[in-house]
């Protein structure tokens, strides 16, 4: 078995789409598992399951946020504004994605917008892109009370925005 599976890694590099995975540059078995996507995707719902099936723990950057704070998300958006709350939003994700051993971290909707979050990811994690689509999440989070889920027609022009940092990512 042993010689099999180094036979198959010193060929994987030659075969095609198999490189990086297959060819030992990224174990993703060694790597937290991290949900990317758009608000009302499904990552907080997915992600304590998804934990669960494969033995790892829950972390979600949000939740820790709140838990640190003190205080809802909304309220830090009233409090401190976006940038103050991305401020916040990007050393929790950082720490996370640095913790040992690997977990399952659900990322909020605008945490890629952070350069140094989607290092981190690379570094760090395998990213797994939930995709929704305007329609469906608007109708998961309108009446969520979310600081960037007021109207559908700034909420859909944000998602149009975000949809290429994901699929870097992904």
């Amino acid at each position: 078995w042993r010689r099999r599976a180094r036979g198959l890694r010193r060929r994987a590099s030659r075969v095609p789409g198999a490189d990086p995975l297959a060819a030992g540059n990224l174990n993703a078995l060694d790597r937290h598992v991290a949900l990317i996507g758009f608000m009302g995707a499904g990552k907080s719902t997915l992600g304590p399951v998804l934990a669960e099936r494969i033995g790892r723990e829950f972390h979600s950057v949000d939740a820790v946020i709140e838990e640190r704070t003190n205080t809802s998300i909304a309220n830090l958006f009233v409090e401190r504004g976006e940038a103050g709350f991305r401020q916040l939003e990007e050393r929790v994700a950082g720490e996370l994605l640095a913790r040992r051993p690997p977990a399952v971290v659900e990322l909020g909707g605008g945490a890629l917008a952070a350069e140094s979050t989607r290092q981190a990811l690379e570094g760090h994690a395998f990213a797994l892109l939930l995709e929704t689509s305007p329609e469906e999440a608007w109708g998961r989070v309108s009446a969520s009370g979310r600081p960037l889920a007021r109207d559908l027609e700034s909420f859909t022009a944000l998602f149009a925005r975000r949809r290429a940092l994901y699929d870097d990512v992904a």
